[in-house]
């Protein structure tokens, strides 16, 4: 896990890092925040964004193991899905991912690769331009996490794929990892009832350990509900690290509580090209 000019091996200081671009950028992120509502110009600034606030070049690399159980409780499918993401463009408006996965499931191996451009709301953007896509500064907010209240500026992000159309709003404040917030709508195209996603910073500045260093990283919980059931997820998201994500553990559960898949995701490498901060 490295920045360019470290040695390849983990460091090994006990520092606490502290998200060292974001804070450096802190007043004029809050500026660029505000004169984005204030002007309604359709755009999140890419310092807040955990790829956005990086430069071409930054890597990652984490493993998820997963498992699906049957009606009995019992294990009947494992899995090992390592993924390799390499961020190799990023602009004003959108950027750019790598992905590399190799996985590894009853005795065979499955390699794939494939390439993303996605908006700092995190939708992705049609290469050929199909499908709905806006973007509005919605006002402002402020989230309560840790009995502090946190002001935030509100995007509502609009999309429709070929399978639904999403309506998000987005909370971003200036404290990181900026994303403190998010509501989203699914509703499927072909009918049926909507599905709902909340995701939820509940803890800042918290302790994490990534190889040798400690980085101050925030607690997420994600949870999607849908007619059939449920996807609950808790993140660690360190905002000096690549992508942002470091660990999570997720289950699903079926509309009577019942357990289908659960897994884990652990950050096992990374490399930041140049100075991001420190």
């Amino acid at each position: 896990m490295t920045r360019s000019g470290e040695s390849a091996s983990i460091p090994s200081g006990t520092g606490v890092h502290r998200v060292g671009r974001a804070a450096t950028l802190l007043i004029v992120i809050q500026f660029a925040v505000c004169a984005a509502v204030t002007c309604g110009e359709e755009v999140i600034p890419r310092e807040l964004h955990a790829w956005g606030r990086f430069e071409p070049g930054a890597t990652k690399t984490e493993r998820t193991t997963a498992q699906s159980f049957g009606l009995a409780g019992d294990v009947e499918a494992a899995s090992t899905t390592e993924r390799r993401t390499t961020l190799v463009a990023v602009d004003e408006e959108s950027y750019t991912l790598r992905v590399e996965t190799t996985i590894e499931a009853a005795g065979k191996t499955v390699n794939s690769e494939t390439t993303i451009t996605r908006g700092y709301d995190d939708q992705e953007r049609s290469s050929d331009g199909r499908g709905e896509h806006r973007l509005i500064a919605a006002g402002t907010a402020a989230i309560v996490i840790d009995q502090l209240s946190y002001p935030c500026n509100v995007y509502e992000s609009i999309s429709t794929d070929q399978v639904e159309r999403r309506v998000s709003r987005l909370f971003y404040g200036a404290q990181p990892p900026n994303l403190l917030k998010v509501e989203t709508t699914h509703v499927p195209l072909a009918g049926g009832a909507p599905s709902l996603t909340s995701y939820d910073v509940f803890s800042l500045d918290m302790p994490w350990r990534v190889g040798a260093e400690t980085y101050a990283g925030a607690h997420v919980r994600i949870v999607r509900r849908h007619p059939k059931g449920s996807v609950v997820t808790w993140s660690i998201v360190v905002p000096d690290l690549p992508g942002g994500v470091v660990s999570s553990s997720s289950k699903e559960l079926d509309a009577s509580g019942r357990l289908l898949n659960r897994s884990t995701l652990e950050l096992i490498d990374y490399d930041v090209p140049g100075d991001a901060g420190e």
